[in-house]
């Protein structure tokens, strides 16, 4: 998702230019995990199933409604870290980043579709009262939680992780 040139600065512009590095760090991070720890499970969950519960996640909170939500054709329930379960499958890597890329084109619409009114307006999301606000804000603590799990099993496992991205480095 390739940042655009804000010329009146607004909060959307703002927010926006925060969300955008916080997925680039996601990006590297997955393109960063070696293949034999991509599927480890000495340390808890595998690497993959970080991955793809933060891309379904935020790809799952950034739709209109939790109705309107389709999981990917290859979703399986245990794979989710929620499932507490040892998933049945392996994602790939090249599924995983296809997510991906799907989830930063829907960011993208999600962030074209913001205004400081969608930002404020309430609407029930996942049996709960949440404004656009709440959506964002809690995506980049979600997003940038696991990236930092990530992250820090990379330093583990292999000694070095990618590093920060702030806005205008990427």
């Amino acid at each position: 998702m390739k940042q655009k040139s804000v010329t009146a600065l607004t909060i959307v512009g703002i927010l926006r230019r925060h969300f955008e590095p916080t997925l680039e760090m996601l990006r590297q991070t997955i393109r960063a995990c070696p293949e034999e720890l991509w599927d480890a499970r000495d340390e808890g969950p595998a690497f993959w199933q970080y991955a793809y519960h933060t891309l379904f996640w935020l790809d799952a909170w950034l739709s209109d409604s939790p109705e309107a939500f389709q999981a990917p054709p290859f979703h399986t329930r245990d794979a989710l870290l929620e499932a507490g379960e040892t998933p049945s499958v392996t994602y790939s890597r090249e599924q995983i980043e296809a997510y991906l890329e799907q989830v930063y084109a829907k960011c993208a619409t999600f962030f074209e579709g913001l205004t400081l009114d969608t930002l404020t307006q309430e609407s029930e999301f996942f049996e709960r009262t949440w404004a656009g606000g709440d959506k964002v804000f809690g995506q980049l603590r979600h997003v940038q939680h696991h990236v930092g799990h990530m992250n820090a099993l990379l330093r583990r496992k292999t000694g070095q992780a990618p590093g920060w991205v702030g806005y205008n480095e990427t």
